[in-house]
């Protein structure tokens, strides 16, 4: 399975969290939305950070692959194993560096798209990551279903853009 398969497949949990919420609260505006379907937008965001990370990790391995097409398999353990398999937490800064592993440098800097320049592109990766760790460490937020929607476009864009900007790089 490839990488883009890996994230559509991780991606159908995300639409299925929309869907039940929409289900319990009926998908509109107002308090019962806001009162109601918290908990699932919250789940929703925590697996969709997920879905990016995994996308980043194996977009990285098959880049490698292509990239060090000479290496055998226990140099590429190796490599993965000190970088995709620590991602962690997917920063900016992190995801950079990653992708210096194979020659590209400043990666996430690279990602833009209609109506969306790089800084803009920043620092909405930026504040879905805050959001995901106030939601990962109990904080509890108050998250919209509208903040899911737009964060499932905004990650699924991400994505074709990092993997327009590998595809130049290997190719």
């Amino acid at each position: 399975m490839t990488a883009r398969q890996r994230f559509n497949l991780a991606l159908s949990d995300v639409v299925e969290l929309i869907r039940a919420h929409e289900a319990l609260t009926g998908g509109g505006r107002g308090a019962p939305a806001e009162r109601e379907g918290q908990a699932i937008s919250r789940a929703a965001i925590v697996i969709l950070v997920a879905c990016m990370e995994i996308f980043i990790e194996e977009t990285f391995k098959e880049s490698a692959i292509i990239y060090y097409e000479t290496g055998n398999g226990d140099d590429l353990r190796f490599l993965f194993s000190g970088t995709a398999d620590r991602l962690n937490h997917p920063s900016i800064e992190k995801v950079d560096l990653l992708f210096y592993n194979i020659g590209l440098m400043a990666a996430m800097s690279e990602i833009r798209w209609k109506k969306t320049s790089n800084t803009d592109f920043k620092r909405r990766y930026r504040a879905l990551l805050d959001l995901r760790g106030r939601v990962a460490h109990g904080r509890r937020p108050s998250v919209r279903l509208q903040v899911v929607r737009h964060g499932l476009a905004f990650v699924k864009q991400f994505a074709d853009c990092l993997q327009r900007t590998l595809d130049a790089h290997t190719s």
